[in-house]
């Protein structure tokens, strides 16, 4: 799974600075445990003092399982609060945490979306006539170069430009 989340940093060019640098080597410890927490990977973006984590975890993964416990590691406790120091709330925010992003766009499910659809255009078709893909095709290069297919398969991704000839 995907999980985007954005947090401030303190509006100073030496906290961001000191911020930047403790990034080009986390401590081990955290990067045990960030794995250990069904993290795969996480990258974390910064324009100013705008920061942006996408984290790729397992598909068991809870946020819980990042906060202090029995057996957070006492470098990974040293780590959030050192890190927390450099950090400000977000604009309606109540503390200086991550917060989770809401999604608004994903391409791939749009274009699965898509591709499912024009496969139950496709297979309606077929049914329709009696057709086999192969003869779909065939009889679209027959036709020559230009648009193939109604609307709703050309809007569906079924059938593209041509340019037989």
């Amino acid at each position: 799974m995907r999980h985007c989340l954005v947090l401030d940093l303190r509006d100073d060019p030496e906290v961001i600075a000191q911020y930047d640098r403790y990034h080009e080597a986390v401590w081990p410890e955290v990067l045990d445990a960030l794995r250990a927490s069904g993290i795969i990977d996480m990258t974390i973006w910064r324009r100013d003092t705008r920061l942006v984590m996408l984290i790729e975890t397992e598909p068991d993964f809870s946020f819980d399982q990042l906060v202090a416990g029995v057996e957070v590691h006492p470098r990974v406790t040293e780590w959030n609060a050192l890190m927390a120091s450099f950090q400000r709330p977000l604009p309606g925010a109540t503390s200086a945490e991550w917060q989770p992003m809401k999604l608004a766009f994903n391409m791939q499910a749009q274009m699965k979306g898509n591709v499912e659809a024009g496969q139950a255009l496709q297979i309606r078709r077929m049914r329709s006539t009696n057709d086999t893909p192969q003869n779909m095709f065939r009889g679209r290069a027959e036709r020559g170069s230009g648009r193939s297919g109604s609307a709703e398969e050309r809007s569906a991704g079924i059938f593209q430009e041509s340019s037989v000839s």
